[in-house]
């Protein structure tokens, strides 16, 4: 993008976000490292080259200024005199009034704070689905399963952030896989949900297990997308040293070697859009709430699999590194009443490398 500043009609500035010294996805992770941001944020830094300090130039009373950004449009002021009170609306007119706050969504639970978001299309009173994303993801990962699906016409839609990642900021208090399976009972509680479908991807799909392990009563079926189970000593090490390596460079430190290795080959060479999706879902997470999660993640262990007795199915990836065939065969050894498919030229980021194949298998075991 251009931005252009021109005074009086004489340009005095003109560069390309391009030559920015830090680009704008290292200044987005930067700040995410000590904040969450939130849809509307403004990030404020340096200003290209023709500053009146440069020039000498000095804007005066009566000058209008001219901020042009390429896609976004101009923004114009004039500088009023010395003496003149700035302007002061009283009142946001509504029609300029942001629709949506994210902030707004953040509600308070026994142990904190919680993005959560409802879709109640098909009722209060329609049967629920929660959904639990895995490590490097958030709610947003399932949107276009749950669009493409159809499921809000006859469901409710129950969308969260697990602590400190997406927009759920950190406690300060320790994180586990309990911690996080309690998460989904208070956002149950809190949108008064007695039972309901349980959905999760990956360290999900083990968090949904522990859940439903220690809250047998609550869960009417398990769908599990690519779920992990306890690590084995060298997973819990490579946790350990991956969290480290986020803590000291962000989340770009890992986002390209992840996306290598949890998503097909297929989905490198043909499939830019999920290839997008995944790594802006990994830069995006919260540095020091992904470093949180890979340490719970590496420090879990599995729940008591005989008190889980619903029906269950497992979504499997062809190439998914992260639940290969030798997990698959433990939980249906641990689930006998586990279903199983495999998707195709699909690795571990299964609702965004294959989007229509992933809702069709959801949809059909809901409505089963």
């Amino acid at each position: 993008m251009v931005l252009e500043t021109k005074v009086n009609g004489e340009t005095r500035q003109r560069q390309k976000t391009s030559e920015l010294i830090f680009d704008i996805p290292t200044l987005i992770e930067t700040c995410s490292m000590g904040i969450t941001l939130q849809p509307g944020d403004v990030i404020a830094t340096g200003t290209p080259a023709g500053v009146c300090l440069s020039n000498g130039k000095f804007l005066s009373p009566g000058d209008k200024i001219d901020i042009t950004i390429t896609g976004l449009g101009t923004l114009s002021n004039v500088i009023g005199e010395p003496t003149q009170p700035p302007p002061v609306y009283e009142k946001v007119p509504n029609s300029v009034a942001p629709s949506w706050n994210p902030s707004q969504n953040l509600v308070k639970v026994p142990s904190g704070e919680l993005f959560v978001t409802v879709k109640d299309e098909a009722g209060p009173q329609a049967q629920s689905i929660i959904f639990i994303h895995g490590l490097g993801g958030w709610h947003n990962n399932y949107e276009p399963v749950v669009r493409k699906a159809e499921l809000a016409k006859s469901h409710r839609i129950i969308y969260f952030d697990l602590e400190g990642l997406g927009l759920s900021p950190l406690t300060g208090s320790p994180v586990t896989v309990k911690t996080y399976a309690q998460s989904v009972k208070e956002v149950l509680d809190h949108v008064g949900v007695q039972k309901t479908l349980v959905v999760g991807h990956s360290m999900g799909g083990l968090i949904a297990n522990t859940f439903a392990a220690s809250h047998p009563e609550m869960v009417e079926k398990l769908f599990l997308i690519g779920p992990v189970k306890q690590l084995a000593e060298a997973g819990q090490k490579a946790m350990g040293d991956r969290a480290a390596t986020v803590r000291k460079g962000g989340m770009s430190a890992v986002a390209n070697t992840i996306l290598g290795a949890g998503t097909s080959a297929f989905t490198q060479s043909s499939r830019p859009l999920s290839s997008g999706a995944v790594l802006a879902s990994l830069l995006s997470s919260p540095s020091e709430g992904y470093a949180c999660a890979c340490e719970a993640l590496g420090s879990a262990i599995d729940p008591d699999y005989e008190r889980i007795t619903v029906p269950v199915f497992i979504l499997a990836g062809e190439e998914d590194k992260t639940c290969p065939k030798a997990t698959v065969d433990f939980l249906t050894t641990k689930l006998p009443q586990a279903k199983v498919q495999t998707l195709k030229d699909v690795g571990h980021w299964h609702q965004l490398e294959d989007v229509d194949a992933t809702a069709a298998a959801l949809k059909a075991f809901v409505q089963g």
